[in-house]
């Protein structure tokens, strides 16, 4: 395939500016269960071939499935041809930072091969999540659970003679519960997932997973409805990930950036109290936005977005590198061969400060503890919107009586500039999952426990 590949882009480089090609070949598993039935058991293997062609400053991109030196030629043909068939139109033409040539041969380790383990295997794991939290309490009424795989085998070649080949596995598992008394009604969920095999389970217990949400949904039941206004709030790792990536991280993709997010210009400002740094990673092992080398060819790195409350970096790709002067940051990423790669984070967290849990909490005397987030949503100014799974009012130094039904809301700069407080109990990993940005992307967050002040939607 390596020599099919190489004859490829000598034929191609003679017809552009610039050519990529990148092969893969694609594994998936998935098991679904609901209410103790399998609702869901899929796998497939697809392999395809994408190129990218660069002439006179627009790309053009063409994909085929058929692996033959006619179909790819005819591939390279095609993505020339779009080229040179939208240039005229380009009202800035498409220039590219320079990057080292790459020549590397990577398999991230796996230490049980998803692909190896039956399907029997596969479904007594969710099997005994489901049951776990239906023997938990009689008052949960639902339950759905999902394990699935993915191992992808990719091969990238470009006509500046960057090569290589990167073997990746990622293996996840999730669990959503709901507990009903009466007409109230309390949802839990959990999650677990990695750039690993399926030791993840050797490692977090499948039904330790289940009984923390079972717990969670069926104590909540008998919390009271969560209070609104704005409050100082302690926010769990997890809701500190996410903060970090749907509010803040997004505002500094490049491309966002160029169309006008709200840290347009702002390189060199202050976004954030002096006591917080951001970073957007590739680097964290087993973590789910984990690779060495992203879809351009650009080796992945720790990326400091915010160093000591001011911004100072945005995340790029090889062409908005260009246009600000920078070196690519290695966050080129594409769903699949199908896709042409966007900007995308990878692993995105809040460093850690030097107080234990202990210490933030005696030292709040008046305010909320908030853990475990339900998704939510953000834009381009920095405003968001999430849920809580679980909140407890915080009185004298000491952690109260819990409640549910919780939003947060706020807009992410002041959120990250009224951080007066930082744990040491930094987490990355295992928190992820898919961002939706236009692809659905394999991306993981993290931080410390944190303490800042947020509005809070309740009764």
């Amino acid at each position: 395939m390596y020599d099919l590949l190489t004859k490829t882009i000598d034929y191609g480089q003679k017809l552009t500016d610039f050519l990529e090609i990148r092969c893969e070949n694609i594994v998936d598993f998935e098991v679904a269960l609901e209410n103790g039935e399998i609702k869901r058991i899929s796998e497939g293997n697809i392999s395809g071939c994408c190129a990218r062609a660069l002439y006179n400053g627009s790309w053009g991109f063409a994909v085929t499935e058929i692996l033959t030196k006619e179909s790819l030629f005819s591939m390279v043909k095609s993505a020339v041809s779009l080229a040179k068939g939208s240039e005229k139109s380009k009202r800035q033409k498409i220039e590219l930072a320079e990057t080292k040539i790459i020549e590397d041969n990577v398999i991230l380790p796996v230490k049980k091969d998803p692909t190896k383990v039956n399907t029997e295997e596969k479904v007594s794991i969710i099997k005994r999540m489901d049951e776990t939290v239906f023997d938990h309490s009689d008052r949960i009424t639902s339950c759905s659970v999902n394990l699935d795989s993915h191992t992808v085998e990719k091969t990238y070649i470009n006509s500046e003679g960057t090569n290589f080949t990167e073997k990746i596995t990622r293996t996840e598992a999730s669990i959503f519960a709901v507990a009903k008394d009466g007409n109230l009604i309390s949802p839990a969920s959990e999650s677990i997932a990695g750039t690993v095999g399926f030791e993840i389970f050797d490692e977090f217990e499948p039904e330790q997973l289940a009984r923390i949400v079972a717990e969670r949904a069926t104590k909540l039941l008998k919390a009271r409805l969560a209070p609104a206004g704005e409050f100082t709030v302690i926010i769990d790792p997890g809701i500190v990930g996410l903060l970090a990536h749907e509010a803040f991280g997004h505002c500094a993709e490049a491309d966002f950036v160029i169309s006008g997010s709200i840290l347009k210009d702002k390189i060199g400002e202050q976004m954030a109290a002096e006591n917080v740094s951001l970073i957007d990673e590739g680097l964290t092992e087993g973590a789910l936005g984990s690779f060495k080398y992203d879809d351009e060819g650009v080796p992945s790195q720790s990326t400091m977005v915010v160093k000591n409350g001011y911004l100072e970096s945005y995340l790029h790709n090889r062409e908005t590198a260009k246009i600000f002067g920078v070196e690519p940051t290695g966050n080129a990423r594409a769903q699949s061969y199908a896709q042409d790669p966007l900007i995308r984070m990878r692993n995105t967290a809040i460093l850690p400060g030097d107080w234990s849990f202990e210490e933030l909490i005696e030292d709040t005397k008046d305010g909320v503890y908030l853990k475990g987030s339900m998704g939510g949503q953000a834009d381009s100014n920095g405003e968001f919107m999430f849920g809580i799974q679980e909140g407890y009012f915080l009185e004298n130094g000491e952690i109260g009586v819990p409640f549910r039904g919780a939003t947060i809301s706020g807009n992410a700069i002041q959120v990250m500039l009224d951080i007066d407080a930082l744990g040491k109990d930094f987490t990355m990993g295992r928190e992820g999952g898919r961002c939706g940005k236009i692809q659905s992307m394999w991306v993981d967050l993290g931080g410390p426990h944190l303490r800042t002040r947020m509005k809070i939607g309740g009764e």
